[in-house]
């Protein structure tokens, strides 16, 4: 890791569960990576499994939130004080986790996508005006470009 990464840990519980928040560095531009650690629990539970590719960050909040709602729907409520999150992780695997993750993620990004798009000018015109280039010299562009 260089100065610019690191890792976080969000939450954990006294089984050694961890959801962990990685800040990554991508060309100038803040990512973020998800794991889960269930290395404090019982043998077998996989430690810093990556939940995913990173995240940019109006995609995080939506992961998180998938993550915890696909272990709150996975985890066994016949259990005496329910599954916990490492037991889950253990017994399903990262793969519904990282499933959830991807789909929050890629709705997010379309979201955002779509704010983008509709605050962007469709004509020429519409960016000259939205940058400020008085009407006067739109009018001496060809009709096809105005």
């Amino acid at each position: 890791m260089n100065q610019d990464e690191g890792e976080h840990t969000m939450a954990g519980g006294a089984d050694g569960a961890r959801l962990g928040i990685e800040s990554v560095d991508r060309n100038g531009q803040q990512w973020y990576r998800l794991t889960l650690d269930g290395s404090g629990a019982a043998a077998g539970t996989p430690a810093g499994v990556a939940v995913g590719p990173a995240f940019r960050a109006e995609e995080l909040g939506d992961a998180i939130a998938a993550v915890l709602s696909a272990y709150l729907a996975m985890r066994d409520r016949r259990a005496p004080g329910h599954e916990r999150l490492a037991d889950t992780l253990r017994r399903v695997g990262p793969e519904p986790f990282r499933a959830a993750a991807a789909a929050a993620a890629t709705a997010a990004a379309a979201a955002a996508d779509a704010v983008r798009a509709r605050r962007a000018p469709s004509r020429p015109a519409e960016a000259a005006a939205a940058a400020g280039v008085p009407a006067q010299a739109m009018s001496a562009l060809p009709a096809c470009c105005a």
